[in-house]
This record gives structure tokens, sequence and C-alpha cells, in this order.
């Protein structure tokens, strides 16, 4: 069921899928959506809910799946001009606590994985585990700060369309585009719709965040980071040095992919989520 709610004092959209039905007819069994475990997904930068359409239809059977547009995004509201992620993780915590989401999994794809690390600092004892989707814990390099610098530029010159299709038709690895193209022309759309001014505030909310390095060697939240073989923003080396950074986190690389995998490979990733916890 989607709304608009007040969370941290901003309006957003929020989606409370429930396919119960579809899933007990698959399952056989009589569970609501109150009694199976909670995941929230939250998406990417030039993305809304939507981005999360096949993995949330395959996972509805076995979780209650929350989306929401992130603030900025979508049909969410633009607060100032600069929106942080600690301020975008506590208006996603308060979205699950009006419907009296107790505890729950919460998945962020790119800026998404951003909020998500922001919401295990402030908030780990609501979480029942962390699945980065193509992000990680490192915080902006000197030189992707300028990159930000950069979109921010473009948009204020009334370029954001040209600045969305640079930017989605370059996160599908290239054997990807053609395969995917209504896909890629739907993520498209959705970067048409975020306004300019939430957009100028989360790319200066990215390029502030912290270092969420120390966070995870801390917790004891199971964390999971699943990337595409072919993204050229998380190449392998990254990969790598996070795997050895910290050992209890579960690293998966998925083939045929680049930064899009709930894209690419939902299919596998609802998997491996699936499969997360026990």
């Amino acid at each position: 069921m989607e709304k608009l709610i007040m969370a941290a004092g901003c309006a957003l959209r929020m989606d409370d899928i429930d396919l119960s039905e579809a899933g007990n007819a698959q399952a056989g069994g009589e569970s609501t959506p109150k009694d199976k475990p909670a995941i929230l997904l939250l998406h990417g930068f030039l993305e809304t809910l939507e981005a999360w359409d096949e993995l949330a239809t395959l996972l509805a059977p076995r979780f209650r799946v929350v989306r929401i547009d992130l603030p900025g995004h979508g049909i969410s509201q633009t607060l100032g001009e600069v929106h942080t992620m600690e301020f975008c993780a506590q208006a996603a915590a308060a979205a699950m606590e009006q419907p009296g989401i107790g505890r729950y999994l919460v998945a962020g794809h790119s800026m998404g994985g951003y909020v998500a690390l922001e919401m295990l600092r402030q908030f780990p004892d609501r979480l029942s585990g962390l699945v980065l989707v193509n992000s990680t814990p490192d915080p902006d390099t000197d030189e992707k700060k300028k990159e930000r610098q950069r979109q921010i530029g473009i948009i204020k010159a009334g370029k954001k369309d040209l600045l969305a299709i640079e930017a989605i038709r370059g996160r599908f690895a290239e054997g990807n585009r053609k395969r995917l193209a209504d896909r890629v022309e739907e993520f498209e759309t959705m970067a048409e719709v975020c306004e300019e001014a939430g957009c100028i505030a989360l790319l200066n909310g990215m390029a502030q965040r912290a270092d969420s390095n120390p966070v995870l060697e801390k917790t004891d939240v199971q964390v999971m980071l699943a990337a595409g073989k072919e993204d050229t923003l998380m190449p392998a080396e990254n990969l790598e040095r996070l795997r050895g950074l910290h050992p209890r986190m579960q690293v998966h690389v998925l083939e045929n992919c680049a930064h899009m995998a709930q894209a690419e490979q939902p299919q596998r990733l609802a998997e491996l989520i699936l499969n997360f916890l026990p």
C-alpha cells in the first residue's frame, strides 16, 4: 500500500507491499504481513522506490517489503540545501516506526547504502541485518567530492536531464544496456522526476558523509555487500580491500552486472538476501 507520511519533519512517499496472498498461494501458508520479517529497501541517487520493483516482488512472499522515496527524490520533500545521510537515516527510521515495525533488515543501493550505514550507526538495535548493494562504507575521496560539485554545476545550469542520461546508462554493464533497454528507460524516467533542489541537497549530503568503516568494525549486526563484477564505481580492488578490513562481512561479486544489481541481477540478489539471515 502506497501512502504519504511525515517522518522526521519531512513528507515521504512510502510503499508497504502486501503480496501475502500471492506468497501464501505459493507456500501454502496462512501468514500475514505482520508475521513476516520486514525489509526496508533504500534506493540510490537519481532513483525512486520503483528502482526495487523486481526485487520487491521476489522478496514479498518471504518479507514484508517497505520502500520509501528518500528525502529530495521521487515525490518526497526537499528540506534545505543539504540532506545529510544522518537526516535521511532519521527519516527512514521514523518511517518504519509508523507501521509499528520494530526490527528489520535494511538494504541500500549505492546512496541508499550510505543511508543504511548511517542507520546502523544511529539505530543499531533496530536492524536485524544490513545489505549494501553496489555501495561502500568509504567516505568520498577529494576526487569524488570534486565530481559531485561538477554534477551540482550541471544541475544549476539547467542540464539535469543530460546528467541523468549520462549517469544512468553508465551504471549498467555495456552488455546489459540493450537487453534491459526498457528498464534503463524506466530509470531515466525516475531521474527526470527527481527535482533539481533535491538532487543538489543529496549530492551535498553524500560529499559530507562520514567514514563508516569504524561502524562496521564494531557492529554485531550481520552485514553483506553485493556488487557487480563490471561496476566501475566499485572496482575489484576496492572489494578485496573491504573484504580484508571486515572479515565478518559477506562479500558477493555478481557476474554480468555493473552498478545496478537490483535491475541487472534481481534473481541472484534476491537469492542472496533470502539466504542471508537464519
